[in-house]
């Protein structure tokens, strides 16, 4: 069942993730690539928060899963 989560809170994730993953040291090419694309990705989120519906679409979530590697979970 779907249960509402305020955008602050959704912020308050996104900036969770992004600061678990800027503690990780950037060991290669690859690695610094995919910190560049979750700051630039999380800070266009954290942007269009306060213009999205209440519901976000599964196009956004599948941005958020791919920026921070949750797929594999």
């Amino acid at each position: 069942m779907y249960k509402p989560v305020s955008r602050g809170e959704i912020a308050q994730a996104l900036l969770h993730l992004r600061e678990l993953y800027r503690r990780e040291p950037q060991a290669n090419a690859a690695d610094v690539r995919a910190h560049e694309r979750r700051e630039a990705g999380t800070k266009t989120l954290l942007s269009n928060l306060a213009r999205t519906t209440e519901h976000p679409t599964l196009h956004t979530l599948l941005d958020i899963a791919n920026m921070f590697s949750l797929r594999n979970l």
